[in-house]
């Protein structure tokens, strides 16, 4: 999420030392490293081997589940104010293809850790598709949990069943019952559930597991990086702090579980995890809030709706990672933190709402809370160097938790921040308050608190970091996919567009990894295939069968509304949807035809069954006032979805195939950005 908003005094923002001119004036062998370029010529840095442990940074591939039904808040009117509302489809479809391309294109690679955010709506079938394409790199991957990770949409955490504030039952961001509709295919709904109601008291069980708040995640990371089931853990597993659940208010009913690996097995999980710690509520092993029929009925009656979870407040549980990782004959640590878990009443309220409406809940603010702090500080070998990785940039954390980064700093042997979240990018350093500012000086002297922010796989620019050791010294070497520049421009290197960054952070360049940009994708431009049309986004240069269904309510007659207000409601989101599917249906048929590869009988079928549904579609516009025919238009989005989910099933697989959904991504996230 790209965001403007008022910097806390207490950060100083170093931007002297971040400009051109300045880098003539810094030893790059030095104390400090730059890993940008010049923002006018975007020129690729020098590159420096890596002295042990090669370390692959990603940050925010939010692949989401498009064949659900549509939410309010991934609406054709949010879409219009908040740019992220939605991505294009090539890019909801293959951001994951793009994290093994960044992966493919670095043999040295050893070890993978992710910024945060490989979810987008924070539901089970979007961890499955992350574990699925994360475990074929076949390298340690490791997770820093985001505000997607475990948060409805990135925001809010709802315990409320519903609002009911909207017409159609979708109270935005603070009800479960739009959780489960954005977690669940409509497919699966019509199939497996008979097509049951995500909001009634009664059936809303059979869609829980669907969604992952933050206690899920936790459960479900943890069998992720392969550590299995809670119920194979039995004394390996202790409690780093006994008084835990007595010494911090808010944590009561709280416990603390640890897994160190040097003690317990003499070793390290995974070639790297050595300790693991996370929370949970006492007594319960199943990692999953379950609701509770029996109690439900009361939440109408004015009865604390948050009783109806096995944790009133999951969002206050953390988990905190240690991995031990060499530099040649040394090591040092890669401390990952949690800035996604939230002491009471900071970022959400007690009903997982947000706080403070001008920043996003979850979304905006980062926090790192007392019992994880104490935590931390265990965790941490004195004397080691450490780099940490957190999923919010430092300019989102609160005072209180920015002390905590500084102390890890001065008193910690902490090098290097990483982060994600802002889906730019970018390298900047802060002052720890104890030296005034004064123009000419490194990082390390007047501005010792570094951060690199990782650019996403699913915005421009499409960005991922080698860091590694060099000379003694840590260093982080961000890489853009993508140049950033207009596709048409017709003079290389040209017209370089600026990434949101926060206010008064200049946008820093990456440099340019240019092999796929250049080879592969520049062979599909010279063909047309990728130019933009009049039409809007297409990165097939397709537009017509996208027509077949515009439908503006702008020219739709008044009483229309008047009659039938909620079916044009529905109506409207239904057409947004149907939109959606019907470019994405359009990319898989792409890549079919790249595979020369038949449709099979059933896909063929559906495809049959999705034209004439639109065809009707396009009929009904001319009826007269009065009938909007909502379910007409469910049933041509239900049978879209038919058609996009048959046509994943069998999508063809090469190494040719590869690089063409990664270009349509890069190209995809170049056009989005115009």
């Amino acid at each position: 999420m790209l965001r403007k908003r008022v910097v806390p005094l207490v950060v100083l923002i170093a931007t002297a030392p971040l400009f051109a001119d300045d880098l003539e004036r810094i030893n790059l062998k030095g104390k400090f490293l730059p890993t940008y370029t010049d923002p006018k010529k975007a020129e690729q840095v020098s590159e420096y081997p890596v002295v042990g442990t090669t370390i692959l940074f990603v940050a925010d591939n939010q692949k989401a589940l498009v064949t659900a039904e549509p939410i309010v808040e991934q609406g054709a009117l949010v879409e219009k104010t908040v740019n992220t509302a939605h991505r294009r489809a090539a890019l909801d479809s293959f951001s994951l293809d793009v994290v093994q391309y960044m992966a493919s294109q670095n043999q040295e690679i050893d070890l993978l850790v992710h910024g945060g955010d490989i979810l987008n709506n924070s539901c089970s079938w979007e961890f499955m598709e992350f574990v699925k394409a994360i475990r074929a790199l076949n390298i340690p991957w490791f997770v820093a949990p985001g505000n997607h990770d475990g948060y409805f949409l990135g925001i809010t955490s709802p315990l409320s069943l519903t609002k009911r504030i909207y017409l159609p039952g979708n109270g935005p961001l603070d009800e479960r019952g739009g959780w489960a509709q954005a977690c669940t295919s409509m497919v699966t709904k019509r199939e497996e559930h008979d097509g049951a109601s995500f909001r009634s008291i009664e059936t809303y069980g059979i869609y829980e597991e669907n969604v992952v708040d933050k206690v899920a995640y936790i459960g479900k990371y943890l069998d992720g990086i392969g550590l299995g089931d809670s119920s194979d853990w039995t004394t390996d597993v202790y409690s780093r702090d006994e008084d835990f659940t007595e010494a911090f208010a808010g944590y009561e009913s709280y416990s603390l579980e640890c897994l160190n690996f040097e003690e317990s097995e003499g070793g390290l999980h995974n070639q790297f995890l050595r300790e693991v710690c996370w929370t949970r509520k006492k007594g319960e092993y199943d990692f999953l809030n379950k609701f509770y029929s029996d109690k439900a009925q009361y939440g109408y009656g004015g009865i604390n709706l948050a009783e109806q979870w096995e944790d009133p407040h999951p969002w206050r549980n953390f988990i905190v990672q240690v991995l031990e990782v060499s530099a040649g004959y040394e090591k040092y640590d890669i401390l990952i933190v949690d800035t996604s878990s939230y002491s009471p009443g900071i970022a959400l309220t007690e009903s997982g709402w947000m706080t403070d409406i001008p920043r996003y809940g979850a979304a905006d603010t980062a926090h790192i809370s007392e019992p994880q702090w104490n935590i931390i500080q265990k965790m941490i070998k004195p004397g080691r160097t450490t780099v940490v990785v957190g999923h919010h940039p430092l300019l989102d954390m609160d005072i209180a938790s920015y002390q905590k980064i500084v102390e890890l700093f001065s008193r910690h042997g902490a090098v290097r921040y990483v982060s994600g979240d802002t889906h730019s990018g970018y390298d900047v350093c802060f002052t720890d308050g104890s030296k005034p500012s004064g123009p000419g000086e490194t990082c390390n002297e007047q501005y010792p608190i570094i951060e690199s922010n990782l650019g996403s796989t699913i915005d421009a620019p499409l960005e991922y970091a080698i860091g590694g050791y060099y000379d003694d010294r840590f260093y982080v070497r961000r890489k853009s996919l993508t140049p950033l520049r207009k596709l048409d421009d017709g003079v290389p290197g040209t017209d370089y567009k600026r990434a949101g960054a926060p206010i008064n952070l200049p946008k820093i360049y990456a440099s340019f990894d240019g092999d796929m940009w250049e080879s592969k994708c520049a062979a599909y431009a010279r063909d047309g295939r990728y130019k933009p049309n009049d039409k809007g986004y297409d990165p097939f240069n397709q537009g017509e069968v996208s027509e077949l269904i515009q439908y503006t309510f702008k020219k739709t007659p008044t009483m229309a509304y008047l009659r039938h207000p909620r079916d044009v409601y529905f109506i409207d989101m239904y057409v947004y949807k149907i939109d959606r599917l019907i470019w994405l249906a359009e990319i898989y048929e792409k890549v079919y035809e790249r595979a020369n590869k038949p449709l099979s009988k059933t896909a063929s079928t559906r495809k049959k069954n999705a034209e004439d549904s639109l065809e009707h579609l396009q009929r009904l516009k001319n009826r007269p006032i009065g009938s909007p025919d909502k379910d007409d238009y469910y049933w041509g989005m239900l049978q879209m979805a038919y058609l996009v989910e048959e046509l994943e099933k069998d999508l063809p697989s090469s190494e040719d195939i590869s690089e063409f959904r990664v270009c349509s991504a890069l190209y995809e996230a170049e056009n989005e950005f115009d």
